[in-house]
């Protein structure tokens, strides 16, 4: 074949394509921004909780997970992930005695988008 018939062939599929209504800007979904911190170790301010400061903006409606994990496993369920947009803060809050010191991995789900890749945070005793 010939450079004129290749490149009408792949003009045809091309505008055949924009005319199913298949988007081309939607191959991959859309993933969460990853959040972001200058300063990823804090002591413990109180025995339950442990406070960040963000770097990163993330609407108000979002939803924060903490893990063990930087990839796989399941959410903890004791620990609570809270975002003041406004101050930016990010409050790790453990539902029982003592918040444990330890790395924790935490990730945001954005409206209408896929959970985040997982940053690194990790709480030390004061």
């Amino acid at each position: 074949m010939n450079k004129k018939i290749i490149t009408i062939l792949l003009i045809s599929i091309i505008l055949a394509l924009i005319l199913s209504g298949c988007p081309a800007n939607e191959v991959e979904p859309f993933i969460s921004d990853i959040p972001t911190a200058d300063i990823t170790s804090v002591a413990k301010q109180t025995r339950k909780s442990a406070t960040f400061t963000l770097t990163s903006a993330h609407p108000v409606n979002s939803v924060w997970r903490a893990y063990e994990a930087e990839t796989g496993g399941d959410a903890l369920v004791d620990v609570d992930v809270s975002h003041l947009p406004t101050s930016k803060a990010l409050i790790l809050t453990y539902r029982h005695n003592d918040l444990p010191a330890q790395l924790y991995w935490i990730s945001v789900k954005e409206p209408n988008k896929d959970e985040s890749l997982r940053l690194g945070l990790t709480v030390t005793e004061p």
